[in-house]
């Protein structure tokens, strides 16, 4: 260790040692089925595909660019997709961690060193082990790359000077991470809002990083309408309809979820020791953070972790923050020693059981899940029975086939990841009360049901594999005739666990 401290030797190797363990989490599952999806789906845009003509994906395209990168190397290096895009998301944890590394070094620049080093832990454990099975997905790289942004907007909020090339670069990876999703600009406009109220300057918004965040937004949102029209016209009306009509959750089963409790539980302990924290204006961008991404999660209405991210983050930072400021306040302004002591150890509990116990228990469940006999016996099937590697699944998720797909060598030759649309289209079909609103409906159930007509036609795969549940997909389609032709070419071969395998008969 020499020319090195014994603090700083500790301090790196706990950094390597969060990264060996998300290196060593990922490794034992498969990778994240949404993520997965959208690396097959940016394929299919880089041969020329087009939104609904050849995959029908609900994202705006952002994430299939951002996805460019690690698709083109693999198909260079005929490596899995899911291997070279874990390697990517690394590397974008890395280059993340950096920048906010030389951010925050400034913002704690009066404070004990320990304190800045133990927020970079933090953020690392947040990059690279806290998503578990959610590693890669838009969230999670929202995260990483608007992080930054919030960290320079304290530098701004503080008067403290950045350089323009990095206040640049920050503005570039934040305007790609804001623009991953519509809901992700909440942070961004409430952040810059409280900079406006805090210099007391309605043109405080004027910086190189806001600028640029701002121009990369726009300019998006204007190559959508340029370059993939078809995702406004032919994706959006179907996903308006029948996508959050068939996922809602009940609003007490949101509100009540994990990742609400625990925004809640920082935001308490933001209101119980703002007196203690010296660093105000890092607190509030963090709550400001936390305050934008929870109203994102509620817009979408569903209770997936995923989509908790973000909040949960900032949450678990806003923590670690306050549990910094007690620990280093001098014991009379906090009473007694012993009070201060279980303000810590309440907060380091609540900590561990929030960052640790509750995504260790989702690893736990996904990791049993992944490593399931009945899983391991359909991959061997699929993959023994496909002579020209094509295969057509039926399922109400994105959960298979996409956790391994990439894995066997075989194509899934669908437009859609999963029949995602359909409990959506028998609700609304169901609930519908004129002739004229059925009739629409009944309009996009016979769209839908071409589309799969088409790739049955157009692909002729080897297997068709469907995961059974309450919605018989067979009986649905085969309401239409030339449907009901082609699946009559498939005859049943198989049913390991949910799934059952029918094959071309020729």
């Amino acid at each position: 260790m020499k020319g090195l401290d014994r603090a700083t030797y500790y301090y790196g190797l706990i950094i390597c040692f969060l990264f060996a363990c998300g290196i060593l989490l990922q490794s034992n599952i498969f990778c994240n089925t949404d993520a997965n999806w959208l690396l097959h789906a940016t394929d299919r845009l880089l041969g020329g595909g087009k939104y609904y003509y050849n995959f029908f994906e609900t994202n705006p395209p952002m994430i299939l660019y951002i996805n460019i990168p690690p698709v083109i190397i693999a198909k260079l290096l005929h490596l899995p997709y899911s291997f070279l895009f874990r390697i990517y998301i690394f590397l974008i944890a890395i280059f993340s961690i950096v920048i906010c590394s030389i951010l925050l070094k400034k913002i704690y620049q009066n404070r004990p060193v320990w304190m800045m080093r133990m927020f970079v832990v933090a953020i690392t454990f947040i990059f690279v082990i806290l998503p578990v099975h959610a590693f890669g997905e838009r969230e999670h790289i929202a995260l990483m790359l608007t992080m930054s942004y919030f960290f320079l907007a304290v530098l701004r909020s503080r008067d403290i000077a950045a350089s323009i090339i990095l206040a640049i670069l920050i503005g570039v990876l934040a305007g790609i991470g804001f623009a991953i999703k519509p809901y992700f600009v909440i942070p961004f406009v409430l952040v810059e809002l409280y900079l406006i109220f805090r210099k007391k300057n309605i043109f405080a918004w004027i910086r190189p990083e806001s600028l640029i965040i701002g121009s990369i937004l726009i300019l998006y949102l204007i190559s959508i309408f340029m370059f993939t029209p078809e995702y406004v016209y032919k994706v959006l009306p179907l996903v308006g309809q029948f996508y959050y009509a068939g996922f809602h959750y009940s609003w007490s089963a949101v509100i009540s979820s994990m990742w609400v409790i625990f925004f809640a539980i920082s935001v308490g302990y933001f209101i119980l020791f703002y007196d203690v924290v010296m660093q105000k204006e890092l607190i509030k961008v963090l709550l400001f953070a936390s305050i934008g991404f929870i109203i994102s999660y509620f817009l979408q209405r569903t209770a997936w972790f995923y989509h908790a991210i973000p909040s949960y983050a900032f949450s678990i930072l806003l923590l670690v923050l306050v549990t910094q400021e007690i620990i280093v306040k001098p014991t009379h302004y906090i009473k007694q020693k012993c009070i201060k002591g279980i303000y810590v150890s309440f907060l380091t509990a609540i900590l561990f059981i929030f960052a640790v116990v509750i995504p260790g228990s989702i690893f736990y469940r996904i990791l049993k899940r992944d490593a399931s006999p009945g899983l391991m016996r359909a991959m061997v099937f699929i993959k023994n029975n496909t002579p020209n590697r094509k295969v057509y699944f039926f399922s109400p998720t994105m959960d298979f086939p996409y956790r391994y797909i990439d894995l066997l060598n075989v194509k899934s030759v669908s437009h859609f990841p999963s029949q995602f649309l359909l409990p959506g289209l028998i609700i609304r079909l169901t609930l519908a009360r004129t002739v004229a609103e059925k009739n629409e409906i009944k309009k996009h159930r016979r769209e839908i049901t071409n589309i799969v007509i088409k790739d049955l036609q157009l692909y002729k795969p080897d297997l068709i594999v469907i995961f059974k549940c309450p919605l018989d997909y067979i009986d649905f389609f085969s309401q239409n005739i030339k449907f009901k032709k082609l699946i009559d070419s498939y005859r049943y071969v198989n049913q390991i666990d949910n799934l059952v395998f029918y094959r071309r008969k020729n």
